[in-house]
Order: C-alpha cells, then sequence, then structure tokens
C-alpha cells in the first residue's frame, strides 16, 4: 500500500511539472522510475499470489488427508482381518459428519470475538474523547477566568 502511495504522489508530481519535464528532456528518466516502482508493486502482489495459494493448497491438502488415511490404514487392516468393513466405512461417515460442527464452532466463535474488539475499541474512544474534551474545558475555563480577572 505505501508503494502505491508513493507511486501516486510522483504521477501527480510529474504531471504537475509536466512543463519542466519536456523542457529538460527527462521524461526517460521518470519513465525507468515509474518502470523500477510497477516492477516492485508487480513483484509484491505475485508474492501475495504465492502465499494465497501456497495457503490454499495447504489447507486443500490437509482437508483431503484424513479420508486418504482412513481408506489406506483402513483397507490395509481390513484385508488383515484386523477390522471389519462395516467399522470402516463407520469411521469414514463419522468424519464427514465431524467437519460441518466444527465449521460451525468456528464460525460462532470468530464472530464473538469481534464484536468484543469493536465494543472495546469503542469504549476506549468514547473515554478518551471525554477525557480530552473535559481536559479542553479546564483549560478554555481557566483562559476565561484568568482573561476576566485581569
Amino acid at each position: 500500500m505505501r508503494q502505491v502511495r508513493v507511486l501516486a504522489s510522483q504521477i501527480g508530481e510529474s504531471v504537475d511539472g509536466n512543463r519542466e519535464v519536456r523542457i529538460y528532456g527527462t521524461h526517460n528518466y521518470h519513465l525507468a522510475h515509474f518502470s523500477q516502482i510497477l516492477g516492485k508493486l508487480f513483484t509484491i502482489r505475485l508474492n501475495i499470489f504465492q502465499q494465497k495459494f501456497l495457503m490454499k493448497f495447504i489447507n486443500n491438502f490437509l482437508n483431503q488427508l484424513p479420508p486418504i488415511m482412513f481408506y489406506a490404514v483402513g483397507g490395509v487392516l481390513v484385508i488383515q482381518g484386523h477390522l471389519s468393513m462395516g467399522a470402516l466405512v463407520a469411521a469414514l461417515t463419522a468424519y464427514k459428519d465431524l467437519v460441518a460442527p466444527w465449521k460451525s464452532f468456528w464460525r460462532t466463535t470468530s464472530s464473538i470475538r469481534m464484536p468484543r474488539f469493536a465494543t472495546n475499541r469503542f469504549w476506549k474512544t468514547l473515554i478518551h474523547r471525554i477525557l480530552f474534551s473535559r481536559y479542553r474545558l479546564s483549560k478554555t475555563n481557566r483562559r476565561a477566568s484568568t482573561a476576566t480577572s485581569a
């Protein structure tokens, strides 16, 4: 975001000084400078893009790993005779039914945390404004009392 602001301010300066840029022939310098900043912005966006899709990949991989492990380990146990096919199907069904309550739980806890943070911020701002306004009023009252007494 900082880089975007820098680019915007420099474009504004170049537009304001367009006449000087043409007179002194520094347009190639300005174009090279803008290209450098745009390259930095592209690199930042590319890094964000790569991190975003790496996180998506890891999330999808971890979501798909337990059923694969159930099939692999459970299949070996069924073949060896240590586990029945019904028990393996029951475990897979229980796992699939377990995901929805966890998602609901995380949504609920995240929705509870956010208003609490906003409420704390509201009260801190309100108290600060009240204290600041009292300080400002007491300061103006002192000035008024010194002006009337003089």
